[in-house]
């Protein structure tokens, strides 16, 4: 019942309310249960009709938010109360009857009481605020009442009680500002913070000493917390061209998300791009600048406890011309505030590099660890990638740690090089890919393994998952572990070459929807766990005349697992292999490959190298190698 009802409604769903709330409550029998539509009403509410033991009469405010009322009376037994309000009465709650509770109702600026009762035994009042009226709560033959996690401020009298409700009352985890509560674990304040009383807004300020302390640690009182202000600062852009930028700004106080809002000063069409992550530090890519235009911005950020910002409008000008391709260094021993031009001078950071990133430019990374995702803001051009390679002998490490997934992570990029990078320790739970690819073009990844010392574990997702990318190119690369380790989704003119793939969890690739792919030279090695009797190669909605594959090894010492599996869009299958024999029958696939031991050097301890013997020696297309071969 409620605002926009009608009394001649059947009143037994929110779109056919009542309107009247008293012919409402005039309705309820036992176990009934009215819902009064969130506004304000001039009108008390009267209970004359009560439950039964097990079947009270409820009476809550919808969707629970607020109903504020002019008052309200309970006259009959077995009645709950929830999400009410009554600010101004000369009594708020008038209670007149056994075994009443109300659960998340405040009274405020009563002339006489915010809460009364008389003969109500075992009244209990949870989660409810009694402010600012002239007396608190004022119990007259309420023998065994309680009173929990509520508030209790600013009223001229706390408590008026006889000696028999005042020796049965039981209170707890209550907040009092003015006067004294009989009880355990009742908090006495001098000030609660409420937002604006004047106006009868008792919702709690975040840092009120009653957000955080019922006996959940929840907000005591009736009412919601305002959220902490989230505060944006050092907001900055940097890396200018005249076509692109690097947004950077902080929220030190609080994790959040955020985006960056920037159009032409003067123009009202605006342009966004969001900081991929959450956190205090955060950046955005900025494209499609004009050059040498003025622009205005603003950032918007939401904090992840229910808080929010927008910052003031600032301004930037882009250049006018584009800068020189450089090549840059880095090193274990770098340091950020360095010029990174040579390698004395080298950075420390991938993110760094990340962000400097221009058409054109090289970095070469030392060997060692580090401990960014690679994750550029901008692409390159034809004719000028940008490119990320190790440089020297020894391992380049992206170690994440066990808290970074996604160590390397191109979204809506071109022209970019990445070659002979390790990554290792990348989280485990996500499964989004440890090499993540979606809408590039353009791309080469070469030279580079997943996991050394180790297996990656099937929770950290694909060793290469790339979707709807076109023109890729994934070249001797080695990985171990993962799940799916090789995933195309939506893609079109992709080359898998020389890489080997070792321990996959469930199968040894997966190509699903996608064209003008390439898959030679490439070495399997135990497709899936022991356990599963899976394919090294899973082809999903795939034109068989669009894919080339052949010059593959495919091995793993237990002989139920597959060597490929053609389905339709709709999962059902439409080829087999069971072995190699049966894929070349039934498929148009790898008439040229091998199934044999590879011949690793040390399988068990990930030296995936091939010994002399090896049959993948000299077996792939034009009498090259079959999978990767990395450096020592």
């Amino acid at each position: 019942a409620g605002n926009g009802g009608n009394d001649q409604n059947h009143g037994n769903s929110a779109g056919a309310a009542l309107l009247s709330l008293q012919a409402a409550a005039d309705r309820l029998s036992p176990g009934d249960t009215l819902y009064i539509l969130p506004g304000k009403y001039d009108t008390e509410l009267r209970l004359t009709r009560g439950g039964s033991e097990g079947k009270p009469v409820r009476v809550r405010a919808y969707g629970k938010k607020t109903v504020w009322l002019a008052g309200v009376k309970v006259e009959a037994p077995g009645v709950e109360l929830a999400g009410l309000a009554v600010s101004g009465a000369a009594v708020g709650f008038d209670l007149c009857a056994s075994d009443i509770t109300l659960r998340n109702c405040g009274a405020y600026q009563c002339r006489e009481a915010g809460l009364r009762s008389t003969g109500s035994d075992r009244l209990a009042v949870f989660n409810c605020t009694l402010a600012d009226n002239q007396t608190g709560l004022a119990l007259g033959s309420s023998p065994q009442a309680q009173i929990r996690d509520s508030i209790l401020a600013g009223n001229k009298t706390l408590l008026s009680a006889d000696p028999t409700s005042q020796s049965t009352l039981r209170s707890s985890h209550n907040i009092i500002a003015g006067g004294e509560l009989p009880g355990y674990s009742n908090w006495q304040v001098e000030e609660l913070r409420f937002a604006d009383p004047a106006k009868h807004d008792y919702r709690l300020q975040w840092d009120s000493p009653a957000a955080a302390c019922d006996s959940f640690c929840s907000p005591a009182g009736a009412s919601s917390v305002l959220p902490k202000p989230l505060l944006i600062s050092n907001i900055k852009i940097d890396y200018l061209t005249p076509n692109t930028g690097i947004a950077l700004w902080e929220t030190p106080d609080d994790d959040s998300f955020g985006y960056l809002e920037y159009w032409v000063q003067g123009d009202t069409q605006k342009l966004r791009s969001s900081s991929p992550t959450q956190g205090t530090r955060h950046t955005a890519g900025l494209k499609k600048l004009r050059p040498d235009t003025v622009y205005e911005y603003r950032v918007r950020s939401n904090g992840r406890r229910g808080n929010y910002a927008t910052s003031e409008v600032l301004s930037f000008r882009t250049t006018s011309t584009q800068p020189e391709p450089r090549t840059y260094h880095l090193s274990p021993n770098g340091d950020d505030q360095a010029d990174g031009l040579t390698p004395k001078t080298a950075w420390r950071s991938i993110k760094k590099a990340c962000l400097a990133a221009c058409a054109g430019d090289t970095f070469l990374i030392q060997p060692g660890s580090y401990y960014d995702e690679l994750a550029p803001m901008h692409g390159g051009k034809p004719g000028q990638p940008i490119v990320f390679r190790r440089n020297g002998p020894g391992q380049a490490i992206i170690d994440g740690q066990g808290l970074r997934f996604q160590l390397i992570k191109l979204l809506d990029l071109e022209h970019i090089v990445i070659d002979g990078l390790t990554m290792i320790n990348p989280e485990e739970g996500c499964r989004n890919g440890v090499i993540y690819l979606n809408k590039c073009s353009d791309i080469s990844i070469s030279n580079c393994r997943m996991g050394v010392d180790k297996v990656v574990y099937y929770t950290s997702g694909p060793f290469l998952r790339a979707g709807s990318c076109q023109r890729l190119r994934f070249e001797n690369n080695q990985g171990w572990g993962g799940d799916y380790p090789l995933t195309l989704v939506g893609c079109n003119d992709v080359l898998i070459k020389n890489n080997t793939i070792v321990d996959g969890t469930m199968t040894g690739s997966h190509i699903v929807d996608s064209r003008e792919v390439t898959i030679i030279n490439n070495l399997w090695c135990r497709p899936c766990i022991p356990e599963k009797s899976n394919q090294c190669l899973f082809f999903t909605a795939i034109e068989t005349d669009k894919i080339v594959c052949d010059y593959n090894l495919f091995f793993s010492p237990y002989p139920t697992h597959k060597v490929g599996l053609i389905r339709a869009g709709n999962a059902t299958p439409l080829v087999y292999g069971d072995n190699l024999i049966d894929w070349q029958k039934n498929s148009p696939f790898d008439k040229h490959s091998i199934q044999a031991d590879p011949r690793f050097r040390d399988y068990e301890k990930g030296d995936f190298r091939l010994q002399p013997d090896s049959p993948a020696l000299g077996a792939g297309k034009d009498g090259e190698n079959i999978g990767a071969t990395l450096p020592e």
